[in-house]
């Protein structure tokens, strides 16, 4: 077992495909996990002395080295929920941005180069 410590854009980075085994449960998270989570991320974009902040584990392995598809497919372990979450919040921060372009200052090449600096 290889393990890397990676931020989320470069988890996100690239042409790859995320699945969840049809075991697992489904996405279950609630108001009160959603909400733990964004005061979180608030938390930590608010105090600009937090160099690198940890949010959680999402384990994953690549399946296939050789698969026919040249999109390489990596099946979930576990941290399923957050990372549906975080995309999730994701998107629609990027929708917010697209539908109201002249209420907020910023797009998401400054978002991602603020995230990355961190």
């Amino acid at each position: 077992m290889k393990i890397n410590e990676s931020n989320l854009f470069k988890l996100l980075d690239g042409n790859k495909q995320f699945i969840t085994p049809l075991h697992k449960k489904n996405y279950s998270w609630s108001t009160v996990q959603c909400k733990a989570l964004w005061d979180d991320i608030i938390n930590a974009a608010q105090n600009y002395n937090i160099k690198a902040h940890f949010t959680g584990s999402i384990i994953y392995i690549q399946e296939g080295l050789y698969a026919m598809s040249s999109c390489p497919k990596h099946m979930i372990i576990d941290g399923q929920q957050l990372l549906t979450t975080l995309i999730l919040l994701i998107t629609a921060l990027v929708n917010n941005i697209q539908e109201n372009p002249d209420s907020i200052n910023l797009n998401a090449d400054e978002i991602k180069a603020i995230i990355s600096a961190r």
